[in-house]
């Protein structure tokens, strides 16, 4: 009888183990879009790469102060059998992550987030005062998207290094050459105000290279440096849509991959055509560039 209560508690001990174990690894959440896994710390954070295809939501701003970031997921080149992305979805709802820092000078891919793929979805997302530094395909939030992959009511600030091509937001947006019609990536209702340096080319305020997306109501304010730069987006063959940069700060020519704005314009709400100031942005007229009201807690 005693032996049999020593194996029940055992037992039990164990399988309490283990769900503590489990729990702790999120604040909370099973990762399915109804229920998503809830990030409140670094190490939540840091524990969404062992959950590549799963549903997250922030609840808490983040410091990053104290971690070298590794890039969640991986990509090396198109269709590379080592490549890992993100098929999920993050929604930052609103809370911000702030001091990303990310030292690889000799990498491709290097970004908060390396890969997203086709199903991978990121919105609501706020990072402030990143300090990246990569090789290939650099960027704050994400360094490589599939076509079908959207960005959307997100932001970033700091300052960014890295070879070839390089992005204030993102770095550089595929397209499928083995499908005769793949969809558009989607960035959206975003904006960057990161300074790219020592950057050598295919540079740009938000995006780096543009293969196949559709960029819409969008802005970048940041110092662009590089060959085949732009204040938007570097190199481009996919759609822009309402989407400007400060030709003062950025120091790039207008040629046709955003409408460049002065200082003074950048803060005026009539200069973005078509932008919704009632519901996700807002500006103090004169004072302020454009924010996201999701923001303004």
């Amino acid at each position: 009888m005693k032996l049999k209560i020593v194996r029940i508690i055992t037992f039990s001990a164990i399988f309490f183990l283990f769900l503590f174990l489990n729990g702790a690894e999120f604040a909370g959440g099973s990762g399915t879009s109804e229920d998503p896994y809830l990030i409140e710390t670094a190490e939540h954070l840091d524990n969404v790469r062992n959950h590549l295809d799963s549903h997250f939501r922030q609840i808490s701003d983040i410091d990053l102060a104290e971690k070298e970031w590794e890039p969640i997921g991986s990509w090396q080149e198109l269709h590379h059998h080592a490549n890992q992305a993100f098929q999920g979805t993050y929604n930052g709802d609103g809370y911000i992550i702030r001091n990303l820092t990310i030292h690889k000078p000799r990498y491709r891919a290097v970004a908060l987030f390396a890969y997203l793929g086709e199903e991978g979805k990121i919105t609501g997302t706020g990072l402030e005062d990143v300090n990246v530094t990569g090789k290939l395909a650099t960027a704050s939030l994400v360094a490589f998207m599939d076509p079908g992959s959207q960005i959307s009511t997100s932001y970033a600030t700091g300052s960014i290094e890295g070879d070839r091509i390089v992005g204030g937001l993102a770095g550089y947006v595929s397209d499928d050459p083995a499908s005769e019609d793949p969809p558009y990536a989607l960035i959206e209702n975003s904006f960057a105000r990161v300074d790219i340096q020592q950057a050598d080319r295919i540079t740009g305020g938000l995006v780096g290279r543009n293969r196949r997306a559709h960029l819409k109501n969008c802005y970048a304010a940041g110092e662009v440096t590089g060959n085949y730069s732009g204040g938007i987006v570097g190199v481009c063959v996919g759609e822009i849509e309402n989407c400007y940069y400060n030709r003062d700060v950025s120091r790039q020519p207008d040629r046709g991959k955003g409408e460049a704005l002065s200082p003074e314009e950048m803060s005026q709400q009539e200069s973005f055509k078509n932008w919704d100031f009632n519901n996700t942005w807002i500006i103090e007229g004169g004072m302020s560039y454009p924010h996201l009201r999701l923001f303004q807690h």
